[in-house]
Parts: C-alpha cells; structure tokens; sequence
C-alpha cells in the first residue's frame, strides 16, 4: 500500500534558506531585498532561469545582474530539482504589489527601491 500526502512535499535547503531570513531584509551587492517565503509577487516576466544551491545564492545572481532590464527579483522554487540537484532560481523584472500571493514552496525576493540624493545648493541673493 502506498501513501500520497494531501498537499507537496517541499524540499527545503538548510543554511542560506528563505526560512532564516523570512519578512526580513536581505543585503548583498548593494542591493536590499524583501524577503517572503511561500510568496510569490506578479511580474512582468522572466530574465533568466538559473539552477541554485541556495536561495540566497539566486538573490546574489539577481543583485549582479546584468541586462538591459534590471532583475528587480526573484521567484526561488526549492520543490523544482534541476541538474545536480539544484533549485530553481528566476530573475524577475518590474515586479508589482506590496505583498505577493501565498505560493507554497515558492519564496521570492523582491528589490527595494534605491533612495534618490539629490544634492543641496544654497541661494544667495546676488542682487
């Protein structure tokens, strides 16, 4: 007799996970990310797809990323084996909403946006 679970089996990485660093931030490159497991945002589309150890290590390819459209995140499905039993990893771009849908085994990463300095000049009154 055999058993089949009622919902999937996740296969969840241990270390560099989304667990560690879930409703927090995550820094690498420059960059900050919103971290949300078992989240998924909606995107415009795909950049890439890569296969990775860690979700972290899916997060670092995003902050590096180079393209003539900026990774703006990524979707991280750790229940997807790729070769050498590595996850699947998308980079994402113009990624929408505050919040993202509940996907389980799906974590995403999201990249804040980077504040504006705008330089302060004084004026002076030549007159």
């Amino acid at each position: 007799m055999t058993c089949s679970p009622s919902h999937p089996i996740v296969k969840r990485s241990t270390g560099s996970s989304c667990q560690d660093l879930n409703n927090s931030t995550y820094q690498t490159s420059g960059a900050i990310f919103d971290v949300l497991c078992d989240t998924l945002f909606s995107y415009e589309g795909y950049l890439d797809v890569f296969y990775t150890d860690t979700f972290t290590e899916c997060v670092d390819i995003c902050a590096t990323y180079e393209s003539t459209v900026p990774c703006t995140g990524i979707s991280y499905e750790s229940g997807v084996a790729g070769p050498n039993g590595q996850n699947l990893c998308y980079m994402l771009w113009n990624l929408t909403g505050e919040t993202g849908n509940g996907t389980v085994g799906t974590d995403s990463a999201k990249v804040r946006p980077r504040a504006v300095v705008v330089p302060h000049f004084e004026l002076t009154d030549r007159g």
